[in-house]
């Protein structure tokens, strides 16, 4: 019965993707989540996010050739993510379990690239706007909002070892509350950058900027439930990165006199959240990571680059971390977990130096593409690629601490806010 079901869903999307290929673009951005409903298809493991990705792509390439299109970016664009997943390749053969490995790859590497190329054509040939994406992807919050709230309020369907009344760690959909975090901080940025095309003085537009604003309030809150530090501090890191650049691109318009109206509220808050933070026990030794969390951190960081000295070049492999790791770790009242939670680690250790040089040459890339499209004439592009970097900023940051890629919803995620930036 499941079978049937899945068969008829599958269908059904496929005749809408080619009916409606922007529509089902967007339903697929809408729908991360989706990876959660998992299925096996010819003894192979699966996804419904997998599924209408593989739809998608098939799809857009039919399109591409009936219509006679030019939908391949160019090489500058193709360059860092063909060395990225080169890297990823290269390290399936290195793990010590290649089955394994090849599922990581082909659900956190090869997929979501699948999904960028019809997504960077589309909001090249402009059948997608970013606003749409990001309008999308609003959607996708807000019921995972509501969810959360729902849970928040009663205690129902939290995950035992968060569902304390004293604690209570909301989690919506997901398995445990981090994964709310890692999913929405990027996503506050996003937001944030589409309060700014509004104009407050239309109907239209206040309309639009209270929307958006309900957004952030329902994130932010949600976020604050789910007790992820790591995600408010990249959501900080974020807003004063985009804070820098609005001021840094406007400076030569903006008299002496709105330059202080500006900067001087931004300052002050700043001076107020430090002295809070620190006139607060609990969350200053949380983000000293003096608490229990950051001291496991700390000891997995330092049983990571025992095992990375040893093996420099090629870490321990896709999907090889607790393998590797296990003749390393002297601390046994501690679980050895699937990534070491530092973003550099987390790639050296699955993919290898290969995979580390690919990330930061992804990273130039992105930044320096988006930069100029920032400081370029037009508004809708320069939102968009002022948001992704922000976006990316708390994503980075936030991934000092934590796993923000290696998830089929934030691997996804990634590259829709690296599309962002540099479409």
């Amino acid at each position: 019965m499941v079978s049937f079901a899945l068969a008829v869903y599958f269908f059904l999307f496929a005749f809408f993707s080619w009916r409606k290929f922007s529509w089902a673009l967007l339903f697929v951005v809408a729908t991360l989540p989706s990876y959660l409903i998992r299925f096996s298809a010819g003894g192979f493991p699966m996804t419904v996010l997998e599924g209408m990705i593989y739809i998608v792509f098939l799809v857009w390439c039919i399109r591409h050739f009936r219509t006679a299109k030019a939908a391949i970016p160019p090489r500058s664009i193709l360059l860092p993510i063909g060395f990225f997943l080169l890297a990823a390749t290269v390290a399936v053969f290195v793990s010590p379990d290649m089955r394994a490995a090849a599922g990581v790859w082909k659900a956190y590497f090869f997929e979501p690239i699948l999904f960028l190329l019809p997504l960077l054509f589309a909001l090249r040939t402009r059948e997608v706007s970013p606003a749409s994406v990001m309008r999308v992807l609003s959607v996708s919050v807000m019921l995972l909002s509501s969810f959360a709230f729902f849970q928040k309020l009663t205690g129902f369907w939290i995950p035992s070892p968060w569902a304390e009344e004293s604690v209570r760690r909301v989690t919506s959909i997901f398995a445990y509350p981090n994964a709310l975090g890692l999913f929405l901080g990027p996503l506050v940025l996003l937001f944030t950058g589409r309060l700014f095309p509004s104009r407050a003085a239309s109907v239209k537009g206040a309309t639009a900027i209270g929307y958006w604003l309900l957004t952030l309030l329902a994130s932010l809150l949600v976020i604050v439930w789910a007790h992820s530090t790591g995600a408010l501090v990249g959501i900080a890191a974020g807003l004063i990165f985009l804070f820098l650049l609005l001021l840094l691109k406007h400076r030569n318009r903006i008299r002496r006199f709105h330059f202080t109206f500006y900067l001087l509220p931004f300052t002050f808050s700043m001076i107020l959240a430090v002295g809070f933070i620190f006139k607060t026990p609990a969350l200053r030794d949380e983000l000293l990571m003096r608490d229990w969390s950051g001291q496991v951190r700390r000891t997995i960081w330092g049983e990571t680059r025992q095992m990375l000295r040893d093996h420099p070049i090629s870490g321990a492999g896709l999907a090889g971390y607790q393998t590797g790791i296990e003749p390393y770790h002297r601390a046994k009242y501690i679980e050895i977990f699937l990534y070491p939670h530092n973003i550099l680690l987390n790639f050296w250790s699955e993919v290898g130096l290969l995979g580390v040089a690919g990330f930061f040459w992804l990273m130039i890339f992105f930044f320096r593409r988006a930069w100029k499209f920032f400081l370029g004439k037009d508004r809708e592009r320069a939102i968009a690629a002022a948001s992704a970097m922000a976006a990316m900023i708390a994503l980075l940051v936030h991934g000092l601490v934590d796993v923000p890629y290696f998830k089929n919803d934030l691997s996804v995620l990634f590259w829709i806010i690296y599309a962002l930036g540099v479409f």
